[in-house]
């Protein structure tokens, strides 16, 4: 349960930076575009950050606490690029009259922005929580919940070199007859990170890992 504590601490932890609004730019009151230039230009933010938030997007759940992270020359030319902050929550259920199943998502996603022509160069999804719960009368254990999530630092220095460090995730599901661990559980697609760790640096025109 520690484990699951510090992960959920590192959600609510995620970068507590000045309100978006540098340089004349802003992210709208809906965390879903990055306006500047004097309102002339927007960016549409990304509304896929992973690949299993998709239903929540569409249906309960909400991108918040938008922030701009960063401003960085990163390609050498025109205005420097942009690093956006947000986080995700949402939620989803399916139910029948054998099955009942309840999922409760959390994110924080980092993204890298050319002003210049509205591309982006890099996107991290640095905090990952899914927690659910189940219920299957055709199976075995009936009654399940568990979590599956990782969480990892990203860091970007002045030069626009990301660094990708301290990496740990969790794949638990429990019985919730007597909840003891279920074992021989296949890894959730969703509990392995989007990047591994280490150091990825801006060349030709995009990030690559060293």
């Amino acid at each position: 349960m520690k484990v699951l504590v510090l992960f959920i601490l590192g959600l609510l932890l995620c970068p507590a930076f000045s309100k978006a609004d540098l340089g004349g730019m802003y992210i709208t009151s809906n965390n879903t575009d990055l306006v500047y230039n004097n309102a002339k230009d927007t960016i549409h933010l990304t509304t896929n950050s992973y690949n299993s938030t998709q239903d929540f997007v569409t249906g309960l759940g909400r991108y918040e606490d938008g922030k701009i992270f960063a401003e960085i020359q990163i390609d050498g030319k025109g205005d420097k690029e942009v690093v956006v902050y947000r986080s995700f929550v949402g939620n989803k259920g399916k139910h029948g009259g054998t099955y009942d199943i309840t999922e409760i998502i959390n994110f924080g996603v980092y993204e890298i922005w050319n002003l210049n022509n509205k591309e982006l160069l890099f996107q991290s999804v640095n905090s990952y929580q899914r927690d659910f719960s189940k219920f299957n009368t055709l199976s075995a254990p009936r009654r399940t919940k568990g979590t599956a999530a990782y969480h990892y630092d990203f860091i970007i220095d002045d030069k626009g070199t990301i660094k990708i460090v301290n990496l740990s995730n969790v794949n638990n599901v429990f019985n919730l007859e007597d909840m003891s661990v279920v074992p021989n559980v296949t890894v959730a697609e969703d509990s392995i990170p989007d990047h591994q760790e280490g150091i990825y640096k801006f060349k030709n025109g995009k990030y690559n890992k060293k």
